[in-house]
């Protein structure tokens, strides 16, 4: 029963270190968003033009 337990406590630690280094957007990213009354487009500084193409595609 101790060793079921132990396994499980290493199991959920080993899990919660690897989830952490996922890593694809920075913290120098800087996020912007366009609200809308049938959305909010949330995306990253520099691609304005593709948001309003997302935005003209939901409209």
């Amino acid at each position: 029963m101790r060793s079921g337990i132990l396994l499980l406590f290493f199991c959920s630690v080993i899990g919660a270190i690897y989830a952490q280094q996922f890593g694809a957007n920075p913290p120098s990213v800087k996020w912007q968003q366009l609200d809308m009354k049938e959305a909010r487009i949330i995306f990253p500084r520099g691609l304005d033009s593709t948001a309003k193409k997302v935005a003209e595609t939901i409209l």
